[in-house]
């Protein structure tokens, strides 16, 4: 169980590789070749993507009856919401990325219309900031083993939230456009670094805490929730921007997301310090599990 986090860390450094990239090449394109013409680059690439997604196997766990998509959410939903660590996690990060999405939503604005800076700019400020991701996943197997579990989960979602805090501040300098950039990407490499050590252990404890049966409905039911509220966010950054101004908005939204952040501060899964001491904290009493077990498929 001790060499999950590390798997973990590992996976979410691929996906900040691609999140480093992107806009980096985003913006480029945007300066070099317009919008439509990089609309259709993107495009394309989602295309091959559906594509490559499409060639996959669709391999059934021997003993486990399948369910259609809406069972198996229903049922990984009341498995989470039955558990306190599981519900936590669930909240914790539904709140997280609604804040995330409805901060990033804002930014664009506020970075477009405010500080006056090109999308090549605003690119090359998100491009940097994934580097913090980056960084996040690969050391926070580390951190979590030289600390403890609960201390790297609930310190990287505040971190996270602290770091964003920073981007307003920028109005309070006279900064040439090289400094500007340099203090929003250095606020967002201290979000992506706290982020990664957040998302490395909340998934590692969603694999850990649920028995096996019952992985793929909890992750289903989770990522329904951490997802879903992504459009939410963006809808609510987009309509806080026109009935406050995006200068006062990204202070609503960054004081906000600093608040929430605090959600684990009140959970059990503070005080864990290894996960194998976390996920003790997910058994249900007589319901025949042992810590360190999972219980087989029916």
């Amino acid at each position: 169980m001790d060499s999950i986090p590390s798997a973990n860390g590992l996976h979410q450094a691929t996906y900040s590789v691609s999140q480093l990239a992107g806009p980096s090449a985003a913006g480029f394109l945007v300066g070099k070749l317009g919008l439509s013409p990089t609309f259709a680059v993107a495009a394309a690439f989602f295309v091959g993507a559906t594509l490559s997604g499409a060639l996959l196997r669709d391999v059934k766990a021997p003993g486990v009856p399948r369910q259609s998509a809406l069972r198996t959410i229903g049922s990984g939903l009341r498995y989470t919401w039955s558990l306190r660590p599981l519900r936590d996690l669930c909240t914790q990060a539904g709140l997280s990325n609604l804040h995330e999405q409805c901060f990033l939503t804002v930014f664009l604005i506020f970075a477009a219309r405010e500080l006056g800076l090109s999308g090549t700019a605003i690119g090359l400020v998100i491009g940097i900031g994934s580097a913090g991701a980056l960084a996040g996943s690969l050391v926070a197997a580390r951190i979590g083993a030289r600390t403890t579990v609960g201390r790297t989960l609930t310190g990287g979602v505040v971190l996270a939230a602290a770091g964003l805090l920073l981007v307003p501040l920028v109005v309070v300098f006279d900064l040439g456009v090289v400094a500007l950039v340099a203090l929003l990407a250095l606020a967002f490499v201290v979000n992506g670094f706290g982020v990664a050590l957040f998302n490395v252990f909340a998934v590692s404890l969603r694999q850990a805490i649920p028995p096996e049966h019952q992985l793929g409905a909890v992750t289903a039911s989770y990522r329904l929730v951490a997802l879903g509220t992504l459009p939410v966010g963006a809808f609510a950054g987009g309509a806080l921007s026109d009935a406050l101004g995006a200068d006062r908005a990204i202070w609503v939204v960054g004081v906000s997301y600093l608040c929430v952040s605090f959600w684990l501060m009140f959970s059990p899964l503070r005080s864990a310090t290894t996960l194998e001491q976390a996920r003790a904290l997910g058994v249900r009493p007589g319901s025949g599990e042992t810590v360190g077990e999972q219980t087989p498929a029916p």
